[in-house]
């Protein structure tokens, strides 16, 4: 048997003015919650509990917006740093570390590698495969 589970609630969505665009978006339960058939009768949330008497729980995640970065905001946030700059215990020691906005992305040997990874990275960015 297929089951509904209804929730209300409401959407929050943040535009940023500067931007000129929507920046993200999270929905918000409310308490009432409603299960019905795929008929729209009302059916028992019993239905969907387990044998220890717990229900499944899907989280309310929204995709969202997404931000296509420029060519100079890709250049500006993702960055080599060259042996001695960066501090990582679990990373090589005297290679190159290549950065981005999340931390260390990959490690090289030799400076031009770590350069020609930056770029390469960049470009995969800016032109995703579909």
């Amino acid at each position: 048997m297929l089951i509904n589970k209804i929730t209300t609630g409401f959407v929050v969505q943040q535009f940023d003015t500067d931007k000129g665009k929507y920046v993200s978006q999270e929905f918000v339960a409310g308490n009432l919650v409603e299960y019905e058939d795929k008929s729209g009768n009302a059916v028992d949330s019993s239905l969907m509990q387990s044998e220890d008497g717990t229900k499944p729980y899907l989280p309310f995640d929204m995709q969202q917006p997404q931000h296509k970065r420029s060519l100079d905001e890709l250049l500006d946030a993702v960055s080599v740093m060259a042996p001695g700059l960066w501090e990582n215990d679990a990373g090589p020691n005297d290679w190159y570390a290549v950065c981005s906005d999340d931390g260390i992305i990959a490690y090289f040997q030799h400076q031009s590698a770590a350069y020609r990874f930056r770029l390469d990275y960049i470009n995969g960015l800016l032109n995703p495969m579909k």
